[in-house]
């Protein structure tokens, strides 16, 4: 009688599950080295890519690079100074002021921060947002897909800066209300994206054979 296989060690064992995981890894690290190398020779690339370093720097450090005035509670007021109106730059406004001599530097830099809030607040609503009503519509199926596609059809439909400032009208022109509207027209992309995934995952064989079971 052949005895059992001893089950193997808890370092072999480890060791298996980090070469399999490195076995699935390495195509996709070789596809983005290739990416990567493409994307360096390309000077518009390049461009764009210190375009938004730059942006991220100035929205990370921009207590730093812009401090706020003595007595100033909220970063993101912009002071008059009236009497300077269309300043040119000098060293203490480097980018000069506007005609309510607002300092332009000041708010480029503050500028920046909340476009990049309301950027990834946006994202992230529209990913989660759009990512669970495509799961939904892709699971499911019947009429609970074919009402959520009519309405991203519908979403589609329009125009997305027209509907985003209809929406913008009806709420009040605030942040948040900014937010919701940007929202509101982009979920729909991460929706279909999802739904088609769904449906994907949803006819393999290990699915049907889960079910089966």
């Amino acid at each position: 009688m052949v005895p059992n296989p001893r089950p193997p060690a808890p370092e072999g064992l480890a060791a298996e599950v980090v070469s399999g995981l490195w076995d699935r890894l390495r195509p996709r690290l070789r596809e983005f080295r290739r990416s990567f190398h493409y994307f360096r020779k390309s000077p518009i690339a390049m461009v764009g890519l210190i375009i938004i370093l730059a942006f991220i720097v100035m929205a990370l450090f921009a207590p730093l690079l812009a401090p706020t005035p003595p007595g100033q509670r909220d970063p993101y007021e912009m002071q008059f100074h009236l009497g300077q109106e269309w300043a040119p730059p000098s060293a203490e406004h480097p980018f000069g002021q506007t005609r309510l001599g607002m300092d332009v530097y000041y708010g480029v830099i503050w500028g920046s921060r909340l476009s990049m809030t309301i950027a990834l607040e946006v994202v992230f609503a529209s990913v989660i947002l759009g990512t669970l009503l495509g799961l939904v519509a892709g699971y499911y199926g019947g009429w609970v897909d074919e009402a959520l596609m009519r309405a991203t059809d519908v979403i589609f439909g329009i125009p997305a800066l027209i509907l985003a400032m209809a929406i913008l009208v009806g709420l009040g022109a605030t942040l948040s209300s900014l937010v919701i509207a940007l929202m509101v027209v982009s979920w729909p992309t991460y929706s279909r994206l999802a739904r088609g995934v769904t449906l994907s995952v949803k006819n393999n064989l290990y699915v049907e054979a889960a079910r089966a079971s």
